[in-house]
């Protein structure tokens, strides 16, 4: 699997590691609080506040980022002209489209097949970075394309998929919207902030989420009651802008590369925490489907020993 820090006596390499349980945890969390959530309310007002709140709970850390850098707030926190086009294509696809499409589907999916499909992202994005990005794939990471593939039928294959597909359409659909945000973000380098441009997309996806739910007719999330709006705060801050802030440390510490090669994590999270809480069965055929889907992803992400010192 993923390589471990080789020591964990070097207090860079704790941090890293407990960056890294920490973000991912949070993030599998989401999909646990996310499904409580929308047995009281709808999915497009519900994502679309969930961001607008985490968007303004990211301020501090924009500020924080960009003192430690020694950086205006005020100069830094507009982008500059040109790089407005990629930023709105983040917000948009990968925050309001792929958040749209995920809550879809668990209106009629479990939390854990939810985000079994949607962390097949890694799988569509080593598909097509070969002929868009022009970037090589190792004999491992092509195997895990294999086997990831796979997966995903058997993650899919449950018996209830030939009744209403539909769960399974939208998040495939979200872990192919996903791969497209992914795509780009590669494709057009965003030249700002980590945490400016996560303010950013946030604040966008959720103005869109909330449009969509404007045209449906339902904006507010009224439907949420006491422990519910305790619940809520818990996905909009430490599940959404808590888990970024402990990822952008994980990737300072431990590089893109190395840090992606643990995201299986965040399904294995979301499967164990979805039987724990919300006791979700898990069928034999979507638990090895899981299983696929996750070394595919460390197989992917992997980097031969050359790649990793150059």
């Amino acid at each position: 699997m993923a390589r471990l820090p080789n020591s964990l006596s070097d207090p860079d390499q704790r941090v890293f590691l407990a960056a890294l349980i920490g973000s991912t945890f949070l993030m599998g969390a989401s999909f646990i609080a996310g499904k409580a959530l929308l047995a009281r309310a709808d999915p497009f007002p519900l994502t679309g506040w969930r961001f607008l709140v985490a968007g303004v709970a990211t301020l501090p850390l924009v500020y924080w980022d960009l003192r430690a850098k020694g950086l205006g707030f005020r100069a830094h926190l507009f982008p500059p002209p040109d790089q407005w086009p990629v930023i709105l294509f983040v917000g948009l696809v990968q925050t309001g489209l792929v958040m749209g499409l995920l809550f879809l589907s668990m209106q009629t999916l479990s939390a854990s097949t939810s985000a079994i499909l949607l962390f097949t992202n890694p799988l569509w994005v080593g598909l097509a970075a070969p002929f868009l990005l022009g970037e090589r794939l190792t004999v491992l990471a092509k195997v895990g394309l294999v086997i990831g593939v796979i997966g995903v039928a058997f993650a899919v294959g449950g018996g209830h998929l030939s009744h209403d597909p539909t769960g399974y359409v939208l998040g495939l659909g979200g872990g192919l919207a996903f791969a497209c945000a992914t795509l780009g973000q590669k494709k057009f380098q965003v030249r700002v902030r980590p945490f400016v441009l996560a303010f950013w997309q946030m604040l966008i996806g959720g103005s869109a989420l909330l449009l969509a739910a404007a045209v449906t007719g339902h904006i507010w999330i009224g439907g949420l009651q006491g422990a519910d709006w305790a619940t809520f705060l818990w996905l909009a801050i430490p599940s959404s802008t808590g888990s970024f802030g402990l990822w952008a440390v994980a990737l300072s510490k431990g590089g893109a590369a190395r840090s992606s090669g643990f995201l299986f994590l965040v399904p294995l999270f979301a499967v164990l925490l979805s039987v724990l809480i919300l006791q979700t069965p898990i069928e034999p055929r979507q638990l090895l489907g899981g299983l696929m889907i996750g070394f595919a992803i460390w197989a992917i992400n992997r980097r031969s020993k050359s790649r990793q010192r150059a």
